[in-house]
C-alpha cells in the first residue's frame, strides 16, 4: 500500500499558522503576568493593611503610656534601686548559668575520657549487640557518676 503524499502547505497558510501560535503564546504569557501582577498587588495590599494595624497599636500604646503621674523623689530613688537589683539579680543569674554551662563541659569532658566504646560497639551489627553495648555504656555512666559526685576524676585534659 503506498502512502499518498502531503501536498505542501502553501505560504499563506503556513504564515497564518506561525501568526496564530505566535499570537497565541504571546495571550498565554500576557495572562501568565496579569496573574502574577494581581497576587503580587493583594501582598502589597496585605502587607499595608497589616502595617496599619501595626502602626494603630502603637499609637495606642503610647496614648495609654502618655499620661505618666510625676512621682516623688523618693518613688523615683526606690524605682531605681528594685531596677538595680532586678539587674544584679539577672547578672547574677546569667552568671550561675555561665558556671553551670562550664561544670557541664567539663563533666562531658571527663565522661570521653572515662568511656570510649569497643571497636564492636561504634557500628553493632545486630539487636543483640546494641542492647549489650547499651548496658556496658549504661553501667560504665553510673561507675562515671559515682566517681564524678565522690570527686575523684581529673577534670583536666
Amino acid at each position: 500500500m503506498a502512502r499518498r503524499r502531503r501536498k505542501p502547505l502553501s505560504p499563506i497558510s503556513w504564515l497564518l499558522g506561525v501568526i496564530i501560535s505566535v499570537s497565541g503564546a504571546y495571550i498565554i504569557y500576557q495572562v501568565r503576568v496579569a496573574a502574577i501582577e494581581n497576587m503580587a498587588q493583594r501582598q502589597i495590599e496585605r502587607s499595608q493593611a497589616a502595617i496599619q494595624k501595626l502602626q494603630q497599636q502603637q499609637q495606642a500604646r503610647q496614648q495609654l503610656a502618655a499620661p505618666r503621674p510625676t512621682l516623688s523623689p523618693e518613688e523615683l530613688a526606690r524605682q531605681r534601686e528594685s531596677k538595680e537589683a532586678e539587674r544584679r539579680r539577672q547578672a547574677e543569674l546569667a552568671t550561675a548559668a555561665r558556671l553551670r554551662q562550664a561544670e557541664l563541659a567539663k563533666k562531658d569532658d571527663a565522661w570521653d575520657r572515662f568511656y570510649q566504646p569497643p571497636r564492636a560497639c561504634m557500628y553493632p551489627e545486630s539487636d543483640m549487640r546494641k542492647q549489650v553495648c547499651d548496658s556496658s555504656a549504661n553501667k560504665a555512666r553510673e561507675k562515671f557518676e559515682a566517681a564524678w559526685a565522690a570527686k575523684q576524676l581529673q577534670t583536666q585534659r
